[in-house]
């Protein structure tokens, strides 16, 4: 199902929430596999409360589609920005650098530059 189709389907019932859509992403992400980095790229996800995304995660082309999580990193940005109004959530408005993405050829799997586990 294409994204413009299961928002269509998800128009008569609740919007999905940031945690249903972080759980899409992290099922389009897979296994990020490589060969080569240039295959590996960052997705920003999330909405710090005072702008800017809580994260990078890594991906690989060959493994997903650049212009679905895009639209899914989108709407989790919306759904983020949403809760936090809703909250009143402060935050450390410190910017979140992206960190890049490279092939680690041992696993053969992408990994933010700066390990598996940076933000």
């Amino acid at each position: 199902m294409t994204l413009a189709a299961y928002l269509i389907v998800l128009a008569g019932a609740a919007s999905p929430t940031a945690a249903e859509l972080r759980a899409q992403i992290e099922r389009e992400i897979g296994v990020p596999r490589c060969t080569e980095t240039a295959q590996c790229r960052t997705l920003a996800v999330g909405n710090r409360a005072c702008g800017g995304p809580e994260q990078y995660l890594p991906y690989s082309t060959l493994t997903a589609k650049p212009e679905r999580l895009e639209s899914l990193a989108e709407a989790h940005r919306a759904a983020r920005r949403a809760e936090n109004q809703a909250s009143g959530r402060l935050g450390t408005c410190i910017a979140l650098m992206d960190p890049g993405a490279r092939c680690v050829p041992a696993t053969q799997r992408c990994e933010t530059a700066g390990g598996k586990d940076a933000l």
